[in-house]
């Protein structure tokens, strides 16, 4: 069989797989639900593997394609067994959730004011983080180019900048810890405070979510990581239609601008660090020659980029012994303050040669490196089971503004999941955490609304009555 007879089979089997899950599994719901977030991730990967593998010329590059398509298999075949086990319609019960309006559940008292401070201190954590790193990627770019008129020097600053915590790690002050308040949770208040705007429409509330968005912009792009902001636009624009969004009633004939000025702010960091980082040496010159430049890098990054890195790792990955899962319990100690084992670093160097960077292996070469081809099969069949079972939560029960938001925004965060330490890194734990923390509040402040207008004559509802 010739290399390209062997990639057009692989790729017609992963399309008629992609498809089938769509028609049959998920009953066209183009809602983002986690599962559906995990299975449109994986597809460019896929797709960027087939492409760049040399099926006769590297040993380890057939293998890598396959354990992806027998995995996706595996994925799919998880999902089909949590809407049995679950008893789940997809059509019928997305419908009921999408025709159910949602509740509003932030007119003040406790909890609001529980979200505010999150947000205050997200902040507070934010600018500690950015006086301990030195520096702040917008201004350097821009103070560079308004000084020298040169983007081939801003390509330097940087490119000098995005390594000097790297050489530095004695100013990289607990950037986990960090990028769970500047990252996670920041966007989420600015996600609450937004529906407030829509419901209330009071100057005040507006003020106050402009403010925040600012927030998250500003500690979202002050390392001149593009896909924080990128992230964090996508979610917030999905979450906002009347579409695909959760919150669609709410919003209603709603004309917030609030959107459109988030993508204009993002679009505009995006562009920014894409000419005078990444592309500040290239000559192009006319508008229609930057736009297909970025089109072009943006195109190289999603699709090229993690599936070369993947497949420079499988070589080395195929020289360690097999973990057993003893590489995953190893990786949980990274939520420890302290140093912890740097596979990533070490797949960086190897791939790209030396220097300073992250090449972090994807969830198929994670199962790999643990358990060999018994895991490709396993495990994940247990991940799309355990991915769906979320999503059908997540469409039912109570639907109102905070749970809707919560949940919602975690499906994102499992659209990153590739071990279980990325349940930490990603913000899902975190988000897990605020949601039962807010249940808690509002559990409280009802009991105590209760006491104070209404004589108590029957128990008070236990916490698992409640739904935030």
């Amino acid at each position: 069989m010739t290399e390209m007879l062997f990639k057009t089979a692989h790729l017609l089997a992963y399309t008629y797989l992609v498809v089938f899950y769509y028609l049959a599994i998920n009953r066209r719901i183009n809602f983002p639900t986690a599962m559906n977030l995990f299975i449109l991730g994986q597809i460019p990967v896929f797709i960027g593997t087939v492409l760049l593998a040399d099926v006769f010329g590297r040993e380890f590059d057939p293998t890598r394609m396959l354990s992806m398509l027998v995995g996706t298999v595996l994925l799919v075949a998880g999902c089909a067994t949590a809407n049995r086990v679950l008893s789940f319609e997809p059509r019928r019960e997305f419908k009921s959730y999408m025709d159910r309006p949602a509740v509003f559940d932030l007119h003040g008292g406790v909890y609001l004011w529980l979200v505010i401070l999150m947000g205050i201190i997200a902040c507070i954590v934010g600018q500690v983080f950015v006086s301990a790193i030195g520096y702040n990627m917008p201004l350097a770019l821009l103070d560079t180019y308004l000084a020298t008129g040169s983007r081939a020097e801003t390509a330097i600053v940087y490119g000098t900048l995005r390594t000097w915590t790297l050489r530095h790690p004695e100013r990289y002050v607990a950037p986990g810890y960090t990028s769970q308040f500047i990252i996670v949770l920041l966007p989420l208040v600015f996600y609450l405070l937004y529906s407030r705007v829509l419901v209330l429409k009071r100057i005040p509330d507006k003020i106050l979510a402009f403010v925040f968005l600012l927030a998250c912009i500003y500690f979202g792009t002050v390392r001149g990581i593009r896909g924080h902001v990128v992230l964090f636009t996508i979610t917030f624009l999905t979450l906002t239609s009347q579409k695909y969004g959760p919150l669609g009633k709410l919003i209603g004939s709603s004309h917030s601008r609030l959107p459109l000025l988030t993508a204009i702010l993002a679009g505009g960091s995006y562009v920014m660090f894409t000419l005078l980082g990444r592309l500040g040496a290239t000559t192009a010159s006319s508008v229609w020659d930057v736009f297909s430049t970025m089109i072009a890098e943006l195109f190289n990054r999603v699709v090229f980029v993690t599936a070369y890195a993947q497949l420079r790792a499988m070589e080395y990955l195929h020289t360690l012994p097999l973990g057993w899962g003893r590489g995953w319990v190893q990786s949980l100690s990274g939520v420890l303050p302290g140093s912890a084992p740097n596979l990533s670093g070490e797949i960086y160097r190897m791939v790209f040669g030396g220097g300073y960077g992250s090449g972090p292996v994807d969830i198929w070469s994670s199962i790999w490196l643990e358990f060999g081809w018994l895991g490709t099969i396993l495990v994940p069949f247990v991940l799309g089971f355990l991915l769906q079972w979320f999503s059908i939560l997540s469409l039912r029960g109570g639907k109102t503004v905070s749970r809707s938001v919560i949940l919602f925004v975690s499906s994102f965060s499992l659209m990153q999941v590739h071990e279980p330490i990325a349940l930490f890194n990603s913000g899902f734990i975190t988000l897990m955490i605020y949601y039962w923390l807010a249940r808690i509040v509002k559990h409280f402040e009802q009991r105590a609304n209760i006491e104070r207008h209404v004589p108590r004559t029957e128990p008070y509802p236990g916490p698992r009555e409640m739904v935030v």
